[in-house]
């Protein structure tokens, strides 16, 4: 698990960039005995953003999952200082895209 980000500057704030929720393509069954891994999943899709056309850099530090229940999660991503902007970030959100974990 990385390091906490540093504390934030007074007066500064993370927005979120793009909120989405992933929905796992499982049996009622998978989904009653699956655990969630949510670093796996976390890597997933940033290599998602990253195989994207145009490919953009998306860092665990700018992403916070949470686990809905009946496989599905919440994925918020914030921008980052000189990263992809808000814009950049929803658009690339916004495309289709399949993310595979492998358990």
């Amino acid at each position: 698990s990385p390091p906490p980000p540093p504390p934030m500057l007074p007066g500064e704030a993370k927005v979120p960039a793009s909120s989405f929720t992933l929905e796992m393509a499982m049996s009622r069954r998978q989904r009653a005995l699956a655990v969630v891994d949510m670093d796996a999943i976390e890597a997933a899709v940033i290599d998602s953003f990253s195989d994207g056309d145009p490919p953009l850099t998306v860092t665990p530090d700018q992403t916070t999952l949470e686990d809905l229940g009946d496989g599905k999660v919440r994925v918020i991503i914030v921008q980052a200082a000189g990263g992809p902007t808000v814009e950049d970030i929803t658009a690339a959100a916004e495309q289709p895209a399949q993310v595979s974990v492998t358990p």
